[in-house]
C-alpha cells in the first residue's frame, strides 16, 4: 500500500508542477526552443500544446464522463464487489459531474478544469477515507451467516 501511495504522490506532484510551468512564474524565467516556438501561451508544460483542441476534448471528456458515471450509478448492478465501490466515484459526487459536465461546454475551459480538481480532491478523500477506516461488508458477512446455517 505504501508503494501505491508513493505512486499517487508523485503523480500528484507532476501534475502540480505541469500545471504551474515547473515554476517559471515563480522562478522568473522564459521559455526557449520548442516551448517558446509551438507552445501556445510560451510556456514551460505540455498541456499549452493542445490548446485548441481543448474546445472539443473537453466537452467529449465532460459528457461520456457523467453519462458512464450516471449509468454506473442509477442503473448498476447492486451486487458490485468491494474494489468497485471502493474506486468508483460515489453517488454523492452526482451534482457536482452534472455541473462539470455542463462546464465542459462553456467558453474557456478554466472552470472545467478546477471542478475536476475539486472532483479529484473529494474522490481522493473518498478513497483515503474508505481504506484507512474500513467498514465490514454486511452483505458478505450476511451470506456468510445465511452459508454456515
Amino acid at each position: 500500500m505504501l508503494k501505491d501511495s508513493n505512486y499517487g504522490a508523485n503523480e500528484s506532484m507532476t501534475l502540480f508542477l505541469q500545471r504551474s510551468s515547473w515554476g517559471q512564474r515563480i522562478f522568473n524565467w522564459e521559455s526557449t526552443g520548442i516551448f517558446e516556438t509551438y507552445n501556445y501561451q510560451h510556456e514551460t508544460n505540455a498541456h499549452n500544446f493542445f490548446n485548441p483542441l481543448f474546445k472539443f476534448i473537453y466537452p467529449m471528456v465532460g459528457m461520456s464522463s457523467f453519462v458512464v458515471l450516471f449509468i454506473f450509478w442509477f442503473f448498476g448492478n447492486d451486487r458490485k464487489n468491494h474494489l468497485f465501490h471502493l474506486f468508483f466515484p460515489h453517488q454523492s459526487l452526482f451534482f457536482l459531474a452534472f455541473v462539470m459536465a455542463c462546464a465542459s461546454f462553456y467558453g474557456h475551459s478554466e472552470i472545467y478544469e478546477e471542478l475536476l480538481a475539486i472532483f479529484v480532491l473529494l474522490y481522493s478523500i473518498r478513497i483515503y477515507t474508505c481504506l484507512r477506516f474500513p467498514v465490514a461488508d454486511t452483505h458478505s458477512e450476511a451470506n456468510a451467516i445465511g452459508n454456515a446455517s
